[in-house]
Formats: C-alpha cells, sequence, structure tokens
C-alpha cells in the first residue's frame, strides 16, 4: 500500500489508495473519451464509418482539453477504479494536468477521493484528512498522462485503427445528436491506453453529427478474466472538448 508525504501542515490518516492504479484508470478515460445499450436509430441514411472515423481522428488531434466522467464494469489488471470524473489540459510543454473525484475498492470498501495531477508531483485526498503530496513519476512511470493527446497513441490512434468498422444508427447523447460507430480494436492498438491488455476489444464510439465529429462517448468491451465469469466494460463520456481547463495545486 502506497504512502506519501504529507502536504504542509495538513496531516494525512490512514493509507492513500493506489495513486497509479486511479490516476491510470483516469487518464485512459480521458484518451478513450458511456456507451448505452439502447438500441439507436437505423432509419435514414447513415454516413459511411471510415469516413466520419478519419475526421474524429483529425479532430482528436486537435484536443488539448475536456471533461471525462468514467465507469468500469469488472475487475480490470492492476485497476482498482469503480469510476472517476474530471477534467484536464495539455499544457504548452505538452505535458497533461488533472483534477477530478475517483471511487476506488480497497479493503473490500468503496472509497472515493480527490485527486489532482500536475507534473512533477501529484495530490492525493482520501476519505479523511488534507491533500497528500507525491512525485508524479510514481505514476508517470506506470502510465503517461500525455498518452491520451498522443497522436499516435491516444484517441486519434484508436479512431484511425478500428477494425471492421460500421455505423450503427443514430442517437442524442446528453443533448448532443451523434452516429454510432461499432468495430474491433486490436489489443496492441488499446495497451498503450489500457494497461494489462491481452486480447482485442469490441469497442463503440458515440461522434457528433458536426462538421467536426468530436467523441462524445466510447464504449469497449473485454473478455471475460476467466471462463465462466461475465464480460468486462468500459464506458467513457467527454464533454466540453477544447474549452480551459485550469488545473492548480491544493492549498
Amino acid at each position: 500500500m502506497l504512502r506519501v508525504p504529507r502536504v504542509g501542515p495538513v496531516s494525512r490518516v490512514g493509507p492513500v489508495p493506489c495513486v497509479s492504479a486511479v490516476i491510470g484508470t483516469v487518464v485512459f478515460l480521458a484518451a478513450l473519451l458511456s456507451g448505452c445499450e439502447s438500441d439507436p436509430d437505423a432509419s435514414g441514411r447513415l454516413p459511411e464509418a471510415s469516413s466520419i472515423l478519419r475526421t474524429a481522428a483529425q479532430t482528436s488531434r486537435g484536443l488539448h482539453s475536456g471533461h471525462f466522467d468514467i465507469s468500469v464494469n469488472g475487475r480490470l489488471p492492476g485497476v482498482n477504479v469503480e469510476s472517476a470524473k474530471g477534467a484536464l489540459t495539455r499544457r504548452d510543454d505538452g505535458k497533461v494536468d488533472a483534477k477530478g473525484t475517483a471511487k476506488v475498492q480497497q479493503f473490500g470498501q468503496l472509497l472515493e477521493m480527490e485527486f489532482v495531477l500536475i507534473d512533477p508531483s501529484v495530490y492525493i485526498k482520501g476519505p479523511t484528512g488534507g491533500f497528500s503530496k507525491a512525485p508524479a513519476s510514481m505514476v508517470t512511470n506506470v502510465y503517461d498522462p500525455s498518452v491520451l493527446l498522443d497522436d499516435k497513441r491516444g484517441i486519434a490512434n484508436l479512431l484511425s485503427n478500428l477494425r471492421r468498422a460500421r455505423t450503427e444508427g443514430r442517437e442524442t447523447v446528453s443533448d448532443v445528436e451523434t452516429v454510432r460507430v461499432g468495430g474491433t480494436l486490436a489489443k496492441d492498438k488499446v495497451a498503450p491506453i489500457v494497461p494489462g491488455i491481452q486480447s482485442d476489444v469490441e469497442a463503440k464510439f458515440w461522434l457528433s453529427e458536426g462538421k467536426s465529429r468530436e467523441p462524445v462517448r466510447a464504449w469497449f468491451q473485454l473478455p471475460p478474466q476467466r471462463k465462466g465469469s461475465g464480460a468486462r466494460m468500459i464506458e467513457v463520456s467527454l464533454s466540453k472538448l477544447n474549452e480551459p481547463v485550469t488545473v492548480r495545486a491544493p492549498k
């Protein structure tokens, strides 16, 4: 269990939930950008999948900030996060700062925590006490947040490499008109963003109807961890893309 230094005069009670697991999941999740199980409207002419994916990938290469809301159904290797939400932004030097909250399974309990990631430091606040400070390298050595906005490994890469892509219909997501696109992602394409992936994953992306085809939602289904267990799913929503995000170190 990771214990981190105290911040200024604020004391810290008890162990800090796994920093790398929390931020690693948050980062993934901002990268990928909550799918739903309702049937989309397949009436009318649908755009070609390859065309709107190409546009969405180009748009994603220009992303520098956004808000995210993540939920994980099932266990992921080395990740104890059940849900996370917050915002992140890429600085002029290319590094990514993030802030938000996460619900983490720890010792059989569901704990809610706050986090602020500002390279070279990460700040964690558990259910009691104040923020504790630790080197950001504790996170980036395990998972580098900049991968989310990386042209070759991040969101744009996933959209560019969706195999057997097909448009499945239209849906309204958080008051945004979207087109849902489904397909498969090879494990080597997903691995930089989802640590521990051992096989290809089924994926769905909800892309806005606008000219830019902004990614609004994403859904990923991983095979069962063992025979007889259920499939594992990750649902991610993105909003307020490229709107200003300010991340400050807690006092």
